[in-house]
């Protein structure tokens, strides 16, 4: 068997030698080289590539912001339930660091003008203080204190409210 494989191989070569030869239908005429002098010069034209244009988003750095914070009767601090307003307004203000505000205290009817317009002040740098406790720059809040007004009708309740607005 392996004389026969030897055999075969010797016979394969034979004729892809045969066929490589010069004699023979399959050979073809050989190609006409161009001189060089008569191959015109191709330049390659590459564009000017596209300017990047790179696209950034621009975040506006002032909103709009409006958040009121109730007080219990006769209290200028603030309760953990309204401390969630707070915390709320002062990442605003952080997310947008040209926002300014007025804080605006205000007080029910019940006691005296002077002692209102006392409470609605304290009320009012009591907000003021808390956001500065968050971490915002007091230069960046003003704390008015208006005493009582009817802001919300009868509801006594609703009367006693920190008012925070953005300021232009």
């Amino acid at each position: 068997m392996k004389r026969f494989i030897q055999l075969c191989l010797v016979l394969c070569f034979a004729f892809a030698f045969a066929a490589c030869s010069s004699t023979g239908p399959w050979v073809t005429t050989p190609v006409k080289p161009i001189p060089v002098e008569e191959v015109e010069e191709v330049k390659e034209v590459i564009p000017e590539p596209e300017p990047v244009v790179e696209i950034k988003e621009v975040k506006p750095t002032k909103t709009e912001i409006s958040e009121d914070i109730f007080f219990p009767y006769d209290e200028s601090i603030i309760t953990d339930t309204e401390k969630v307003k707070v915390i709320k307004l002062a990442v605003l203000m952080e997310e947008y660091p040209d926002t300014n505000i007025t804080v605006i205290g205000y007080a029910c009817k019940l006691g005296s003008d002077d002692y209102n317009d006392t409470l609605s002040l304290e009320r009012a740098n009591s907000v003021k203080a808390a956001l500065v406790e968050q971490g915002v720059d007091a230069d960046r809040i003003v704390a008015v204190g208006e005493g009582e007004v009817e802001l919300f009708g009868e509801d006594l309740k609703l009367n006693r409210v920190v008012i925070a607005r953005s300021i232009d």
